[in-house]
């Protein structure tokens, strides 16, 4: 795992965040991107560990003993075998593992290599536990905090702004997924964040397919407006039997509307690369092909 200048920056501001600094730093472009990661770090930092009751470990102990029996654990010309091919097959995982520790122990200063290694572990925290426990939470349920909060960090984390964009595009997927949940005095407001993280995804995708010139990005955005807009229309007659049609439509016509832009600009992008037009500007749904192209 190497660190670009960039990552490293990261690091050691996350370092400068969840730990004593040692030097002084004056506020940097990285702040804001780092700091829902640092309060989600701190929060987990203080949550209670409770300990298993009795009852628990009994079951739990029932449990190993039965699949030790079940799977053969105990005999010895078994057990030589299986660790055999189990060593084998855990091999490679084990060894990413062990080559991210190995080069953190092994390069940079001190500060790094602890910073390095508290952000793998503050990733390994925010993508389980709690926050498997948070996936299907909807606003207003009280992990609903920790899965956004979850979601802002995989953004900071995020190694380009292609991946943060398409981590942009599966948040929206989620926001439309709570708002087929949730109930309907609430969908606005669900649909408006959606109608951000959209517009945030498609930008960014759709960048690094100009920086790139690289089209897969436009199938991710394509299938994204796809099965958004499905999704949608799906949610629109669903409102329409709880409230009336027409406010259905008032609820949903916002959506429909950024994902008719977006497909417009994917359409206005595509045309542009296939004429090898230039991008001077760009705004929230991402390069804008000249006006004479």
């Amino acid at each position: 795992m190497s660190l670009s200048g960039f990552d490293r920056k990261r690091v050691e501001r996350f370092a400068d965040f969840v730990g004593p600094a040692k030097h002084t730093h004056r506020r940097t472009s990285v702040d804001d991107e780092l700091s829902p990661l640092t309060l989600l770090t701190r929060r987990l930092a203080v949550l209670p560990i409770q300990a298993p009751d009795a009852d628990f470990s009994s079951n739990l102990r029932s449990f190993l003993v039965a699949t030790a029996e079940r799977d053969g654990i105990g005999q010895t010309a078994a057990v030589a075998s299986k660790d055999a091919a189990a060593r084998t097959t855990e091999l490679p995982a084990l060894a990413g593992k062990t080559q991210v520790v190995r080069q953190v122990s092994g390069r940079g200063t001190g500060r790094t290599r602890l910073a390095v290694l508290a952000g793998v572990a503050a990733g390994a925290i925010v993508l389980s536990g709690v926050s498997a426990a948070s996936t299907g939470a909807l606003p207003g349920d009280p992990l609903y905090s920790v899965k956004r909060s979850t979601e802002r960090a995989q953004l900071a984390l995020a190694g380009s702004d292609a991946s943060r964009g398409r981590l942009y595009l599966e948040f929206a997927r989620s926001r439309m997924t709570e708002a087929d949940q949730v109930d309907s005095s609430k969908v606005a407001t669900v649909l408006a964040d959606m109608n951000a993280e959209m517009d945030q995804g498609a930008a960014l995708v759709l960048s690094a397919v100009v920086a790139r010139s690289d089209d897969t990005g436009i199938g991710t955005v394509t299938a994204f407006i796809s099965d958004q807009e499905t999704a949608l229309t799906q949610l629109q007659n669903s409102l329409s039997t709880s409230l009336t049609p027409s406010v259905a439509d008032q609820v949903t016509a916002a959506s429909f509307g950024e994902l008719a832009k977006i497909q417009t600009r994917v359409t206005d992008i595509n045309r542009a690369i296939a004429a090898k037009c230039s991008f001077p500007t760009a705004d929230k749904y991402g390069p804008k092909p000249a006006s004479t192209c």
